[in-house]
């Protein structure tokens, strides 16, 4: 699937030059291709002018709306509860991150992401825990190396083995028991929201568009490139019962065993926006939450540099209104022709010679 989507990403940069998109927003300065935007209404049934290509999106809006150059420090899974604080939000709203058991972090351990010990101490607190855990990778996305390992299956060499397989960077948590609603997508695997907001051009935080993603029966991870599927919420927390699958022209309908509605979603609505907040050196942002047995939102992970943006226009159409892309696009085509390789440029008057800048190479 990975491999399919690749094909198309290069395909709409090729096919960049044939065809303008919307001399209404831009006054035709640049080209770009029409294969995402008849795929996208050729599954959905949604005709429209502004879907955003893939090539575009990922070489010129995101690197506009976010800061590449800070990605790795803010991706990094082991860092997710140092950067949010849920104190900021309103305590009537009740959301949680995954209990952390073990961190490993460049090679140093720590409980429960807070206390520094030896690694014989983190084998024997990952050996005391009763339940099941999900292991990651620090760094990486599409749900690569995430596993679950039942808790009658933790041994003493289990951190040892996990060493040898993950190296330096890796994070043990909780593997959260979901709520019935959330489960009825698919039993194996943790279901989860992924809900887009976004820093808009009037200064507002709004929530874009929200998915909800299953997995395959059998599987652990719901990402829609690892086999399973995915289908649109509405605005009010409502499941639209039409089921997309990756890179695939075919759609199905939801079981009637699937829930009709998504539970506390005005609590994850609310958290999303307020969290984001605290991440400004990113305007768009994909958030991956699930709800637990008890009906507490957990926020999972967030995605700060490039959230997919092929799953929201399949699903519900282009993901930016024609009124933002007036605003937006130029302001996108006036930094990709700045005629300089940083962002950010600092001289010191009583330092001659000195200049600082920050970097503007990003990694794909």
């Amino acid at each position: 699937m990975r491999i399919q989507y690749r094909l198309i990403l290069i395909l709409s940069i090729i096919v960049m030059i044939i065809v303008n998109f919307g001399q209404k927003f831009h006054g035709g300065g640049i080209k770009v291709p029409r294969i995402e935007q008849e795929y996208f209404s050729a599954v959905n049934g949604i005709k429209a002018e502004h879907y955003i290509p893939l090539g575009m999106y990922y070489y010129l809006i995101n690197p506009y709306l976010n800061r590449w150059p800070f990605r790795r420090a803010y991706e990094d899974k082991n860092m997710f509860h140092k950067h949010l604080s849920l104190e900021w939000l309103d305590k009537s709203v009740k959301v949680r991150f995954p209990d952390i058991i073990i961190n490993c972090i460049n090679g140093k351990f720590y409980i429960g992401g807070k206390i520094r010990c030896s690694k014989e101490e983190a084998a024997n607190v990952l050996l005391a825990y009763k339940g099941d855990i999900i292991v990651k990778p620090t760094f990486d996305t599409w749900g690569n190396g995430v596993r679950k390992i039942g808790k009658h299956d933790i041994s003493k060499e289990t951190l040892n083995i996990l060493s040898v397989q993950y190296g330096l960077n890796f994070l043990i948590q909780e593997c959260v028991r979901q709520h019935p609603k959330m489960a009825s997508f698919n039993k194996s695997s943790v279901n989860t929201l992924r809900t887009m907001t976004y820093y808009n051009s009037k200064g507002e935080y709004e929530c874009l568009r929200t998915i909800q993603r299953f997995g395959g029966e059998g599987t652990v991870v719901d990402n829609a490139s690892a086999g399973g599927g995915f289908c649109l919420v509405t605005p009010d927390g409502l499941v639209q019962n039409k089921k997309y699958r990756f890179c695939s022209l075919q759609t199905e309908t939801l079981p009637n065993s699937t829930t009709k509605e998504i539970p506390f979603y005005m609590d994850i609505i609310k958290a999303a926006l307020k969290l984001h907040e605290q991440l400004p050196y990113f305007d768009l942002i994909g958030w991956d939450i699930t709800v637990d047995e008890a009906g507490i939102p957990v926020i999972l992970e967030y995605n700060c540099v490039a959230p997919s943006l092929d799953l929201a226009q399949l699903t519900g159409g282009p993901l930016f209104s024609e009124e933002e892309l007036y605003t937006l696009i130029p302001k996108v085509l006036d930094f990709k022709n700045i005629q300089k390789v940083f962002v950010n440029r600092l001289e010191w008057p009583d330092k001659p010679g000195y200049l600082w800048c920050d970097d503007y190479g990003f990694y794909i």
